[in-house]
């Protein structure tokens, strides 16, 4: 590379690391999801002293092959600085969002606390897909941090939460958001091959020699498929054990339960899936109060959960017969994890029949006997109040996510179970 060029490129670059300087100096640290931006600027001054170290190297040679591998180096940290950019234009305007509703926000810190179990800062982020994720930042920036030698080794790191742009404030759609937090946790923890130790070798050979023989069989295809099946179907189990019947119900009408019947390469059938909720519930107790409270909703996931391919391949007989060998080991697993925080029925039936009355009288739930109760009982309980209000149907489910004043109800009453946890902390510690 010519020093006209290179000259030109250098300074290319250094304009963008500065513009980029520039808009984190204008971003408000000490925020909700301000450790983004030490995160940005960690890079950033990797990248700077690269720069320097580039130049450098490019003044001391006159060999016209080696300013042709230095210029190379120059313009990869461009493309760095240019990923970089896309990124903080897309999560800038997150950092330290007032536009969403505090107990939304409360929510995020209960999954942050509950089930990912590590001291996470969230951005939350509105997408304009209709679809709920979450993102470690570390692992989206992982290439680009190898390359450049980084690690993030501070006690905090930023999460990316994304949420559906028309919609971001759903609290009958929480246990979704918490499904998609089990990722972030199976990301950090390896609960998959924890749920690989506890399956039965003979059982699962005898499946994939059945498959074996079938024509244009691809053992290996299938079962990495099946790694991504338990990926997902963990993630059910772990924020059912998080929210009790607050994910069979959204999930219900999210999946949606209609597309029951049919799987994908990285989501098994919305048919099993409901099907291990149900099982799963059953063991925790629940199901004989929400037969009662809502049988036929009940007797219509039932039904749903029962429903298999019209004509399945032997692909698919041979993953839904994993599956169903997995299905225990899968709730083990998650029971295991999900230890403080989870929506007991054993606990949750002591304080059901307050918290319908108070529901019923238009009352928040937020604290029962002088104290605070979990969201988890907030968006349970709101559930089955919609439920009640919305009919005992599946065309209820849908309205229930539809009703945005239910919705801000649950939330207001999360937020004001929050307050009252922090105000008597505060009481507690000046006592």
């Amino acid at each position: 590379m010519d020093t006209a060029s290179f000259s030109l490129l250098a300074r290319v670059v250094e304009t963008q690391l500065g513009r980029l300087r520039r808009l984190l100096a204008f971003l408000t640290p000490d925020q909700r999801g301000s450790t983004y931006i030490k995160f940005v600027s960690h890079h950033l001054d990797a990248i700077a002293s690269l720069i320097q170290n580039v130049e450098a190297e490019y003044g001391a040679t006159t060999s016209d092959a080696e300013r042709i591998i230095i210029g190379r180096k120059l313009y990869r940290l461009k493309l760095f600085l240019d990923d970089i950019h896309g990124n903080v234009v897309e999560y800038k305007d997150d950092i330290g969002r007032r536009d969403l509703p505090v107990g939304l926000l409360h929510v995020i810190d209960a999954l942050i606390e509950d089930l990912l179990k590590a001291s996470a800062d969230p951005i939350v982020h509105l997408g304009q897909q209709y679809m709920y994720s979450t993102i470690r930042v570390a692992d989206q920036w992982s290439n680009m941090s190898a390359e450049l030698g980084l690690t993030w080794s501070e006690t905090i790191e930023p999460i990316i939460f994304n949420l559906p742009g028309l919609d971001p404030s759903n609290a009958f759609l929480s246990p979704i958001l918490a499904h998609e937090v089990g990722h972030a946790v199976i990301q950090r923890h390896d609960l998959v091959a924890d749920v690989d130790a506890r399956l039965d070798v003979a059982t699962i050979d005898a499946l994939k020699s059945a498959y074996a023989a079938t024509p244009s069989a691809d053992v290996g295809d299938a079962l990495a498929q099946f790694g991504r099946w338990v990926d997902e179907l963990l993630c059910d189990a772990l924020a059912t054990e998080l929210t009790g019947p607050g994910l069979l119900f959204a999930g219900a009408v999210f999946l949606p339960a209609s597309s029951a019947g049919h799987s994908g390469p990285d989501h098994p059938d919305p048919a099993q899936r409901i099907a291990l909720s149900l099982n799963q519930l059953d063991r925790a107790g629940w199901l004989d109060h929400l037969n009662g409270r809502c049988p036929t909703v009940m007797q219509w996931l039932r039904q749903v959960a029962s429903l298999s391919p019209d004509a399945p391949t032997p692909r698919e007989v041979f993953l839904r017969g994993l599956v169903d060998i997995a299905s225990d080991a899968i709730l083990e697993v998650a029971q295991e994890y999900v230890v403080d925080g989870k929506l007991a029925w054993s606990e949750y039936c002591l304080k059901e029949q307050s918290i319908h009355e108070l529901l019923t009288a238009g009352i928040p739930p937020a604290e029962l006997d002088g104290d605070p109760i979990s969201p988890w009982y907030v968006v349970a309980s709101m559930w089955l109040h919609a439920i009640d209000h919305h009919g005992d149907s599946a065309e209820g489910l849908a309205d229930a996510v539809a009703d945005t004043s239910m919705s801000q109800f649950a939330l207001k009453t999360v937020e004001m179970s929050r307050v009252l946890e922090l105000w008597k902390a505060e009481d507690a510690s000046s006592a």
